[in-house]
């Protein structure tokens, strides 16, 4: 049967997935300049005084090859839930090759692994398009990263890759420096590239954000976050949400309460998606097309609500909208998949 994440949407939390406190080196933490119960803090009173107020965040330390046994610390206050992260990064180079780094080959060079949660939670690639828009690095290209996603070494099978960042505000905001290509594409097609190798990912909004004096909130827009559909706000409560697929991914749009509604008809589906506002939705499709697999976009403009019906043979639908004003405001719903996807991975 095909299963929608959203069928029995509860409550929803915005969260912060991908925000940075202290750098973990050779086993111990140096960098920056705040302790991470300072940080909760702070991102706490940058949130009220904005648009966006967080329910939780995952605040993350930058492990390398000999610190990846250290998360970052998260408490909760009154107000926000803290969850401890990790973001895995491979940058160990000797006379020119590719060395110790903790992901083996030379394609997992630029492969940053984020964990949300220490003991129980989820692994996303993150970042995937920074080496190559953001800051352009020999190796650094998706295609580089792809390739080790799809032939993981055993440190890389260990952590269960099961999602990507859709988008990422530190890319923009270095792209958009270097007059670069990102802001065009975000990381949607690396997105649908790994669902259409076969893997269930889901699809993040995240900042890469490091909480430096600065005001780091003015500069990252749009900031992307996930609204997570849980019983409660703990800790337990949205990473079990989180790796059931009960999100969506913003930078901006809000969704309605119900997103996302299936219908069948005997052998026939459709799908009924709703937002918060009248946008422009997209449909992307793994179908087949004249005896081959082809990823094909239908979308519907200027709605608040609409319902499509896919033909044939298909694979995945995901759904997105945007802002009718600005581009850069998208909201990313996780995929659905049909019975062919099932019998065929």
């Amino acid at each position: 049967m095909i299963h929608n994440p959203y069928e029995f949407s509860s409550h929803w939390f915005k969260g912060n997935i991908h925000v940075h406190g202290i750098e973990a080196r050779d086993g111990s933490t140096e960098g920056f300049d705040c302790s991470h119960g300072e940080l909760a803090e702070r991102i706490y009173a940058a949130s009220v005084q904005s648009p966006f107020k967080f329910d939780f965040v995952c605040i993350s330390i930058h492990a390398y090859a000999s610190g990846v046994g250290l998360f970052g610390r998260a408490p909760d206050n009154d107000q926000i839930v803290g969850i401890s992260g990790r973001e895995i990064q491979n940058d160990r180079m000797h006379d020119g090759f590719y060395g110790d780094g903790y992901f083996r080959g030379e394609d997992a060079k630029y492969l940053h692994v984020l964990t949300i949660g220490e003991h129980d939670g989820i692994s996303i690639c993150c970042h995937p398009l920074f080496f190559e828009c953001a800051k352009p690095s020999p190796g650094g290209k998706w295609r580089n990263i792809k390739k080790a996603l799809l032939e993981p070494c055993d440190r890389l099978k260990e952590l269960n890759v099961r999602g990507i960042e859709v988008y990422n505000g530190l890319t923009l905001m270095e792209d958009e420096e270097h007059g670069g290509s990102y802001r065009e594409r975000f990381g949607e097609a690396c997105w649908d590239e790994m669902l259409q190798a076969g893997h269930r990912y889901f699809g993040f909004a995240g900042n890469d954000e490091f909480f430096r004096p600065s005001a780091v909130y003015d500069a990252f827009r749009p900031l992307g976050y996930i609204m997570v559909s849980a019983e409660t706000k703990s800790r337990a409560a949205l990473l079990e949400a989180i790796k059931m697929g009960r999100f969506y991914s913003s930078t901006g749009v809000a969704l309605a309460d119900c997103p996302l509604r299936l219908e069948r008809d005997g052998a026939s589906v459709s799908v009924t998606v709703s937002a918060a506002e009248r946008v422009a939705w997209s449909a992307y499709v793994h179908e087949r097309r004249g005896g081959r697999w082809v990823l094909s976009r239908y979308g519907a403009s200027d709605v608040q609500e609409w319902t499509f019906a896919p033909h044939g043979d298909w694979k995945y639908i995901r759904f997105q909208a945007q802002n009718l004003v600005d581009p850069l405001r998208r909201a990313w719903l996780q995929p659905i998949y049909s019975e062919t996807y099932q019998n065929s991975n």
